[in-house]
């Protein structure tokens, strides 16, 4: 993520996936001191946590979004807010920290700035069966709750879903990427190639026997 004046903000997590991180850069590539003393962030809010997207806000502040959940099957959308000085951002979800359950194990892929300061976030279940997830969080981090069902929007289009990116339009509209599995069609377009190959092979097994029958009969040979 690149910022207005030109410094470079990525996140992600560590080795075992522990912590929210976040580093950012001068325009020359060097480690941005101003940036918590060494120009990166460590945050364990407790169990397995990881940045997948981020946003810079227009005062400076920098939002990851990604998953936090204490074991593997318990996974909710997780988003923290940095200060330009790479501290956590209290007045964002009463400790600079949000989460939001699905019901189920969801992680946060993308995230997207609208031009009112709200934020929209998107993602899936990995895997097992999913639908398209998206939650959009006020500017203090509460959810919004004038989209979808306080704030979340559970889209099933009938196979298994994740949402991977989002962009917001100029004229508010959301657009949310991903992909869709559909493992029962493929079983039956193979079912189907199964029983056209099968019918091409007895009628070439017929056209031969007809071919070795009676003259002028016209039956094929059963034999």
């Amino acid at each position: 993520m690149l910022q207005p004046d030109g410094k470079i903000v990525t996140g992600g997590g560590t080795g075992t996936q522990t912590d929210f991180v976040v580093v950012r850069q001068m325009p020359s590539g060097l480690l941005d001191s101003t940036f918590d003393g060494d120009g990166k962030v460590r945050t364990d809010f407790g169990g397995v946590q990881r940045i997948h997207g981020l946003v810079v806000q227009s005062n400076g502040r920098i939002v990851g979004a990604g998953t936090t959940g204490g074991s593997t099957g318990s996974g909710d959308f997780a988003l923290a807010r940095y200060r330009s000085d790479g501290s956590l951002d209290v007045s964002f979800g009463g400790d600079g920290f949000v989460t939001t359950d699905f019901g189920g194990n969801e992680t946060g892929w993308d995230i997207a700035l609208q031009q009112d300061g709200k934020l929209v976030v998107v993602g899936g279940s990995p895997g097992g069966a999913s639908d398209f997830l998206l939650a959009r969080y006020n500017p203090d981090g509460s959810l919004d709750d004038t989209f979808g069902d306080d704030g979340r929007v559970n889209d099933d289009f009938g196979a298994t879903e994740h949402a991977f990116a989002v962009v917001v339009q100029s004229d508010g509209r959301i657009v949310a990427a991903g992909k869709r599995r559909v493992a029962e069609l493929r079983a039956r377009s193979l079912q189907l190639r199964w029983i056209i190959r099968r019918e091409l092979r007895w009628r070439r097994r017929g056209t031969r026997r007809l071919r070795r029958g009676r003259a002028g009969d016209g039956s094929r040979d059963s034999k």
